[in-house]
């Protein structure tokens, strides 16, 4: 690992000594975030592995009902059915923190399906298609917020690591070379300087009367 192109003085020494302290500290809080991050990704995986399953259970259960429909209501009542539905789902987003990262969180109403179509014209079976796809809503939207967040934090898990493996591979290794070769430098000086000194006492030493 090459070291840092720097003279070897004393306050060079004590300045990379600091910023090699730093670094080293920065090291392990940012190793602490990204065991962290993982951890929420595995989770936020997880989740979004059953939440995809139960929505597209969810989804052919309502399509199959809203054939069902079609056949016996009629596929034009059907659309005029759809089309005067309102306030099918209300949907609220909000947000959440992790590790400083700011990730969404997707509410939504239990309110119970309530038909906003003329009752005279359907049957049951229009109905249940509705309330099928109300409960289909809801867990799409979940799956929408997991799916954001994971996104998110993967992201975020990415440029952790990369931070991580610059830090451990090549910024802490560099600083520790420099501090090595600035005191075995200002050592080597050091010695040099006393066995000139202790030449220098006995050379006067013999030259004296």
């Amino acid at each position: 690992m090459a070291r840092l192109n720097i003279p070897a003085t004393k306050i060079n020494l004590i300045r990379i000594r600091e910023e090699l302290k730093l670094a080293q500290e920065g090291y392990e809080l940012l190793e602490q975030k990204r065991q962290v991050l993982i951890m929420e990704v595995m989770r936020l995986i997880d989740s979004l592995r059953k939440e995809r399953a139960e929505a597209e259970r969810l989804l052919k259960e309502a399509y199959a009902r809203l054939l069902r429909a079609e056949v016996e209501a009629g596929d034009a009542v059907v659309r005029r059915s759809g089309l005067s539905a309102s306030n099918v789902l209300d949907i609220t987003i909000r947000e959440r923190s992790v590790m400083g990262l700011l990730v969404p969180v997707v509410d939504t109403t239990e309110a119970e399906f309530r038909p906003s179509y003329s009752l005279a014209d359907t049957t049951s079976a229009v109905d249940e298609a509705g309330r099928a796809f109300h409960e289909a809503l809801r867990h799409i939207a979940k799956l929408g917020e997991i799916e954001s967040a994971a996104l998110l934090l993967a992201t975020e898990l990415k440029k952790t690591q990369r931070r991580v493996n610059a830090l451990n591979t090549f910024f802490i290794p560099q600083y520790k070379e420099t501090v090595k070769f600035l005191q075995e430098t200002l050592e080597e000086r050091d010695r040099d300087a006393l066995f000139a000194l202790k030449r220098l006492k006995k050379a006067k030493s013999e030259a004296a009367p």
